[in-house]
């Protein structure tokens, strides 16, 4: 049993649950401490040296999860950019649509103790995303990092460090606004506003071929490793657990749980589990990483919180099993995050 004591930001980060996939997605809170649990003994990871893998063969594999891609995939994607959209985890907006399609989901906190999630589709479909909600500015360095088209639903506004809307005009961010009369985004009659706003990505694929932004995709893309062979996983369960203490009554409060057999994390929301939508299968990810990070309040009426965002820090990769040490580094606002091992080299 390890206890992680962090007066930080959690910023949790999974990949989806394909056999190469990465699965990332940042989960922010502020919890007094992050238990990971494992009775399986912690073992030495042979680190990959990026310097010695062959170069990135884009787009005969997945930019974001390193999947190999059929021939039609390669055509397909070959002048298409992330899509990255906003989705909503209020307990109103819940069960999400389309998070099972993404190939890397962040959730942060935005204010209030609530968190929001950016899904992240490259080589995936989604037909139903839902419910869109509103940018954030501690989005945007990983919408500009991975050269993504924003969607979203308004922004945050207030004059000051959490300014979404002027910042997306001043760094350039491509995004696609419902507020700016963007069709690419439409309205759930089933569902009760604001959690029903929907899109897809074909609807804003064909929004960002219609603004221009086509071309090859120029995001540097993580280093990958193929899955790790069943009879080197542990036979027990291990488990992250973490609650943004006292806010919300638990409603945020996040569990992932390893099974061997899959070699895969379930995740479980405000103590039941996490399913999509449409299909009312469980969220799962291959791996998850927990990037801890200064947080300081906007100051703004709103609560708006702030990451520090560029740097280094510590983070915790959940991955086969096991629950690794690891720094993140990050050079500049729209430099790819790293995490990288005891002697510098990338985690795969």
């Amino acid at each position: 049993m390890r206890r992680l004591f962090r007066p930080m930001l959690i910023v949790a980060v999974l990949l989806t649950a394909s056999t190469l996939t990465l699965a990332f997605a940042a989960f922010a809170a502020r919890p007094n401490e992050i238990v990971v649990a494992a009775t399986a003994p912690a073992t030495r990871r042979t680190p990959i040296d990026a310097r010695a893998v062959a170069p990135f063969a884009a787009p005969s594999t997945g930019l974001l999860d390193g999947v190999r891609l059929s021939e039609t995939e390669q055509r397909t994607r070959a002048n298409e950019s992330p899509v990255a959209v906003m989705i909503d985890n209020a307990a109103g907006a819940r069960p999400q649509n389309g998070l099972d399609r993404a190939e890397i989901v962040y959730e942060a906190v935005v204010e209030a103790g609530m968190t929001r999630f950016m899904a992240v589709y490259w080589r995936n479909d989604a037909a139903v995303i839902e419910p869109v909600r509103s940018a954030r500015t501690q989005y945007l360095g990983m919408v500009l990092e991975l050269r993504a088209t924003y969607v979203h639903v308004g922004a945050a506004a207030e004059p000051g460090p959490a300014d979404a809307t002027a910042q997306m005009r001043e760094w350039g961010v491509h995004q696609i606004d419902e507020v700016a009369g963007e069709t690419a985004i439409t309205r759930d009659p089933t569902r009760i506003a604001p959690h029903n706003a929907v899109t897809s990505t074909t609807a804003a694929r064909a929004s960002a071929r219609d603004h221009g932004w086509s071309g090859p995709a120029t995001l540097t893309p993580w280093t990958f490793k193929a899955d790790g062979g069943a009879t080197g996983r542990p036979a027990s369960v291990a488990t992250m657990d973490f609650d943004i203490k006292g806010l919300n009554d638990g409603d945020f409060a996040v569990r992932w749980d390893y099974s061997a057999a899959t070699n895969s994390y379930r995740r479980s929301q405000a103590g039941a589990p996490h399913v999509d939508g449409r299909t009312g299968e469980p969220l799962t990810a291959k791996n998850v990483i927990i990037h801890l990070s200064d947080v300081r309040p906007s100051g703004d009426r709103s609560g708006h919180v702030l990451y520090v965002s560029e740097g280094t820090g510590r983070a915790l990769l959940l991955l086969d099993g096991q629950a690794v040490e690891a720094t993140w580094r990050k050079d500049s606002r729209t430099g790819r995050t790293r995490y990288l091992d005891a002697s510098g080299q990338q985690i795969a």
